[in-house]
């Protein structure tokens, strides 16, 4: 009975002290960050999507969600700044027969890519201003039916990558321009993309998952220019005593990558 009433101290104890650990660390990460004075709220009906959430990193984020009306995809929006004070809101109409196929955040604009539905593989960018309600709807053609899975925005074009029976390819449209065009170096063999990076001076890397000229799965760096044109290629992975089963790359730099 004595050793009973020990042990159920003991684990009265160590509850405690549990607890008491969980509230210190709490109170500690509460002082670390940054204390917010503001809180937002919106209300979300049966009738409404949920709002998604889009980073414009030191600027705010963006809310969004899309909606139909009369067979025209509506953007709704609202930008908060870091402390949650709403700047500004409205609703952009990208058109019939349009679905959106992602966002990205780059000079101070936030990009939403929308596809056209049917026969047509066209894309366009919507390109909205932080500062303002003002946004700029730049259209690009496509021949491609490809099933878009990464989505990126340098300072010089829009990146759209993903896979066309079951390759690897990218297309590189330019802002300024408003052409497309397909990414030299990809379309070559069944592979994966893993990543798709972008430098401060506009050129991007794209990291695949490729076998080599010995059958062997390796990683494939591709260094593409601002405007998209290929500079050189990097092979790392497997060799004659060695197979490559898993990597991992990380943005060591400008133009460079740690790969592990």
């Amino acid at each position: 009975m004595l050793v009973k009433q020990i042990t159920n101290r003991l684990k009265t104890y160590r509850i405690i002290y549990l607890g008491f650990a969980f509230v210190l660390y709490a109170l500690t990460m509460a002082t670390a960050q940054r204390q917010l004075q503001n809180s937002y709220e919106e209300l979300i009906t049966n009738d409404h999507d949920a709002y998604q959430l889009l980073s414009a990193t030191e600027k705010g984020v963006f809310l969004y969600r899309t909606g139909f009306l009369q067979n025209s995809l509506m953007i709704e929006f609202n930008f908060l700044d870091n402390d949650l004070n709403k700047k500004m809101s409205g609703v952009i109409p990208a058109g019939k027969n349009q679905t959106l196929s992602g966002v990205s955040y780059s000079g101070n604009r936030g990009y939403f890519l929308t596809r056209t539905s049917g026969k047509s593989y066209d894309f366009q960018l919507i390109g909205l201003r932080t500062d303002s309600a003002i946004y700029r709807i730049t259209y690009f053609k496509n021949i491609v039916p490809l099933n878009s899975l990464f989505f990126t925005v340098s300072g010089t074009g829009a990146i759209i990558a993903g896979y066309y029976n079951y390759r690897p390819v990218a297309l590189f449209c330019d802002l300024s321009t408003g052409t497309s065009k397909i990414l030299p170096g990809l379309f070559n063999q069944r592979g994966e993309i893993n990543q798709v990076l972008v430098n401060d001076d506009h050129s991007f890397m794209v990291v695949l998952s490729l076998k080599n000229e010995g059958g062997k799965k390796s990683i494939f760096v591709q260094h593409y220019s601002a405007q998209g044109d290929l500079r050189r290629t990097a092979v790392i992975g497997s060799g004659k005593d060695r197979n490559l089963i898993f990597a991992q790359s990380i943005k060591s730099g400008q133009d460079s990558l740690l790969i592990a």
